[in-house]
């Protein structure tokens, strides 16, 4: 099973350290396979502050997380996330302890768990908008529904476009994930 051009196309924003987290879906032959794939993954860029996370599976499907653990510490210790995530019952986490309850929330429930916008980097203003307006009224619409500064996200969608399509132009020259993935 190879995992690297969908890490990629669908992580490249992470890789390049300007965003917290990523999450795919990606298809499956063995329960086997899939761990030892995600395992050859962590072992080649956990040195660079890069892992990644099962989420959950389903129907021969897996939902990957794909995140920077310093970026997703300082996160999840700024003062709105804190008091967003308690609300939530993530309370005192370090961010082992918030990705495994999140995990659960989505083993747990079909919907998406409206917290994992933190756990991705979305803006804290963005997520709470999300949840207080059940995902509808969004003065903008991009990678995340915007519900506070449209520009800056604008500007950050705008970044994030670029650098997947630069991590897919150098992944076609024969450039490998651990060539383009930024040390933290």
């Amino acid at each position: 099973m190879c995992l690297e051009r969908q890490v990629i196309e669908y992580c490249s924003p992470t890789l390049a350290g300007l965003k917290t987290g990523s999450l795919f879906n990606c298809r499956y032959e063995s329960d086997r396979e899939l761990a030892e794939a995600v395992e050859d993954l962590n072992l080649t860029l956990n040195k660079k502050d890069v892992y990644f996370q099962i989420m959950r599976k389903s129907k021969g499907r897996a939902l990957i997380y794909v995140y920077r653990s310093k970026k997703l510490e300082e996160a999840l210790t700024a003062k709105d996330t804190e008091e967003l995530l308690a609300a939530m019952g993530y309370v005192g986490c370090k961010a082992f302890e918030a990705i495994e309850k999140l995990r659960q929330n989505f083993m747990c429930n079909k919907d998406f768990p409206h917290e994992i916008g933190v756990f991705l980097g979305y803006p804290p203003g963005d997520v709470m908008g999300f949840i207080k307006n059940k995902g509808k009224n969004a003065k903008f619409t991009g990678c995340w529904k915007v519900y506070s500064n449209v520009e800056d996200a604008k500007r950050q969608f705008g970044k994030f476009k670029k650098c997947r399509d630069t991590y897919v132009k150098l992944r076609e020259t024969g450039r490998d994930i651990e060539k383009l993935t930024v040390c933290a």
